[in-house]
């Protein structure tokens, strides 16, 4: 007798049951760990997607565009081409202000701007930077001070500051009132109490015979002689 198509199947399933009873709990964790696995590609493939449509902008964007705005204002008056209040970039030298004031104009004493002028320095912001007529600086509205110029270093020194000879010392056993009255911290009661305390044998005697303070002889011991 022929088996029908459903008979067949009643037996492969009746064949199957005792691994299934045998291996019941083994199939049950197969069975999750299947369907984990499939819902886990699902949502992979579906975020991947919306990720692919979305631009990303860089981190370093939003601190890129700060710095672009940083800017200062620069005041640029006198003998130039353009007055005005220009704005810079923070790190702009004197050479781009006066690009933008068209640089110096025929009336400017080129000679005075070289010599004071130094186009590679720094701009700061707020900075006033007046540019003097060649008439200005021949009538004196604008002077020019001696100065020793450091090539190397960004600034000067005026001549005003190099002593240039010793300064003569002040005899106190021979020296007037009113020269004695000169030294730092020295007033006309004080110069007569030295010359009423000569002579001196030495100058510290300014200070044991009590005629100056401790801090005002300090002053004066390397100003004075006998």
């Amino acid at each position: 007798m022929l088996l029908s198509e459903n008979d067949h199947m009643d037996g492969f399933i009746s064949s199957l049951l005792p691994f299934f009873r045998r291996f019941f709990v083994e199939s049950l964790l197969l069975g999750a760990a299947f369907i984990i696995t499939f819902i886990s590609i699902t949502i992979y493939i579906h975020t991947t997607q919306k990720e692919e449509d979305v631009e990303i902008p860089p981190l370093y964007k939003s601190s890129t565009s700060e710095e672009q705005k940083k800017s200062i204002m620069i005041d640029v008056s006198g003998a130039v081409n353009k007055e005005g209040v220009f704005e810079l970039s923070q790190g702009a030298r004197l050479k781009d202000a006066l690009d933008l004031a068209k640089g110096i104009s025929n009336d400017a004493d080129k000679g005075f701007f070289n010599r004071n002028f130094n186009l590679a320095r720094y701009v700061l912001d707020q900075e006033k930077i007046y540019v003097p007529s060649l008439q200005e600086t021949e009538t004196g509205i604008i002077s020019e001070r001696k100065q020793l110029v450091d090539y190397l270093l960004p600034q000067t020194i005026p001549l005003t500051q190099i002593d240039e000879s010793p300064q003569e010392r002040i005899k106190i056993n021979s020296a007037s009132s009113e020269e004695i009255d000169t030294l730092p911290g020295i007033g006309q009661s004080t110069a007569e109490k030295i010359i009423q305390n000569r002579p001196f044998t030495t100058i510290d005697e300014l200070l044991t015979k009590k005629i100056l303070k401790k801090n005002v002889f300090e002053q004066v011991k390397e100003l004075v002689d006998l």
